[in-house]
C-alpha cells in the first residue's frame, strides 16, 4: 500500500505499445491537463514536476499520452506522468518489438 501522498510509478511502458504521434480529438478532450495551468507541465530546469504527475496520475488518457511523448521523443515536458529523462531511460529498455518511428514515417491510425 502507498503512503499518502506517493504518486504510483508511471515510467511503465503502456501494454501492448503501438507508436502514435497525436491523441485522438476525443482523448484530448478526456485529458486532465487540458483543464490545467499548462505551466505545470513545463518546470523550469531544477523545478518540481510533482504538481504534472499528481494530474497525470488521475487522467483517463495517460497511458496514451504516454505512448506520443514516447513515439514523438519529447525533449520538453511531463506526458503520461513522465519526465524527459524518465522517457529517456524507458528507451534504454524497451519492450520486445518496440522502437522509434524514423522522421515522417507514416503511422496506423490509433
Amino acid at each position: 500500500m502507498s503512503q499518502p501522498g506517493t504518486l504510483p510509478r508511471m515510467d511503465v511502458w503502456p501494454e501492448g505499445f503501438t507508436p502514435r504521434r497525436w491523441l485522438t480529438f476525443d482523448e484530448q478532450a478526456q485529458a486532465l491537463c487540458s483543464q490545467t495551468d499548462p505551466d505545470a507541465f513545463f518546470p523550469e530546469q531544477g523545478g518540481s514536476s510533482r504538481a504534472a504527475k499528481q494530474v497525470c496520475a488521475q487522467c483517463p488518457v495517460r497511458e496514451a499520452c504516454l505512448t506520443v511523448g514516447l513515439t514523438r521523443g519529447e525533449r520538453d515536458g511531463v506526458y503520461g506522468g513522465t519526465t524527459r529523462r524518465e522517457r529517456e531511460r524507458m528507451w534504454k529498455n524497451p519492450p520486445a518489438g518496440a522502437r522509434r518511428p524514423a522522421d515522417g514515417e507514416e503511422l496506423v491510425a490509433a
